[in-house]
């Protein structure tokens, strides 16, 4: 049996495919920068199942903004500074130094089902440091040319939201792995 949430704010997909004359079940489930595939017999009953994951590299950079989306060009350019420092130093990012009177961490707030925290990074933005949060918003990897996976939400110390900005983000696979059931499955 397969369950699936599909449209429900899960990266998720469930399909039926035909390979080498089978009909087979196909069902990804995803968070950032991984997806996790199964391939199942449809009716076959309940079987142990290995799983195809796949890792990717994500590079994000700013995207041309909408016409009425006026953030200032100075704070566009220290994110994309930041953007560019995450990529080639993926997680060493410090936060912006504590001061009195700051929100409790992370100014970005809880989660959603529909989104998640890919990374946070700090940006000197008009004399201040601010904090970049990189959001993947679930269900939404899109063909080429369409609608990147990912926004910055920039964040001022007190935890307001001061910007929503888009990016353009681009994907290449650093490794597939097969994951084979484990033996006690389904006993």
């Amino acid at each position: 049996m397969t369950f699936s949430i599909n449209g429900r704010g899960g990266d998720q997909a469930f399909d039926l495919i035909a390979l080498d004359g089978r009909v087979l079940v196909v069902y990804r489930d995803s968070v950032y920068a991984e997806d996790t595939i199964t391939l199942a017999r449809p009716f076959a009953g309940p079987t142990a199942q290995d799983v195809v994951r796949v890792r990717y590299a994500l590079r994000h950079r700013v995207a041309p903004q909408p016409a009425d989306t006026a953030y200032p060009p100075a704070l566009l350019a220290a994110v994309g500074r930041g953007l560019a420092g995450l990529a080639q130093h993926p997680g060493t990012a410090a936060a912006c130094p504590e001061r009195a009177g700051d929100a409790p961490r992370p100014w970005h707030g809880a989660g959603h089902y529909t989104f998640e925290y890919a990374a946070a990074f700090p940006v000197r933005y008009n004399g201040h440091c601010v904090e970049v949060a990189v959001v993947n918003l679930l269900s939404s990897y899109r063909a080429p040319g369409g609608q990147s996976c990912c926004m910055a939400w920039v964040h001022d110390r007190q935890g307001t939201q001061i910007a929503e900005i888009a990016l353009a983000t681009e994907r290449r696979v650093l490794a597939v792995d097969r994951i084979p059931a484990p033996e006690d499955a389904l006993r």
